[in-house]
């Protein structure tokens, strides 16, 4: 019996020099108190669904006064009808496909570089070529916006990544 409690207390401390257990708490501001996975379930499918539709027919989402719905029309089946998209007059690289069952897709964009449509949003959403947003521009969007504000005051979401997280989920929901 004493030699076992002696293993063990040899193991615990091997441990604990070797950096396997802390005894250090880490601190407050290491760990994000409200992080996005847990606060989105504070908001209702259909409060989501509410959210996504204003985000995606705000030209103010971009700072090049792009909506979603500039490319993504609803009267045509949210593609533009265009076989290679145009955006401010010129010609893009590639066609708006439509987004009418996308949440059936298992990949994006023709090389399938994007597996979700979260993922997927980033590209047009952050592309120069696009809508050219960022995080920051995301904050401040949401920050600018009442119904959004609300909505991300109420989450007690801060930060430029939840806003872009939240952005995504939004559009992702609608």
């Amino acid at each position: 019996m004493r030699k076992s409690f002696i293993i063990y207390v040899g193991v615990f401390f091997f441990l604990l020099v070797f950096g396997f257990f802390s005894c250090e708490q880490e601190s407050v501001s290491s760990v994000s108190v409200f992080d996005f996975e847990t606060q989105k379930k504070l908001l209702d499918s259909t409060k989501w669904i509410t959210l996504g539709a204003q985000i995606f027919s705000s030209n103010a989402v971009s700072p090049k006064k792009v909506s979603c719905a500039s490319c993504h029309v609803p009267e045509k089946a949210f593609q533009d009808g265009y076989e290679v998209a145009i955006l401010h007059n010129k010609r893009m690289i590639r066609n708006t496909p439509t987004l009418l069952n996308v949440s059936r897709y298992q990949t994006f964009f023709w090389d399938g570089r994007a597996s979700s449509v979260a993922e997927q949003l980033e590209g047009p959403l952050f592309s120069r070529s696009e809508m050219d947003s960022s995080p920051e521009y995301l904050h401040g969007f949401i920050q600018k916006t009442p119904l959004l504000k609300a909505a991300f005051d109420e989450m007690q979401l801060t930060s430029p990544k939840q806003a872009t997280d939240f952005v995504k989920y939004a559009l992702e929901k609608s």
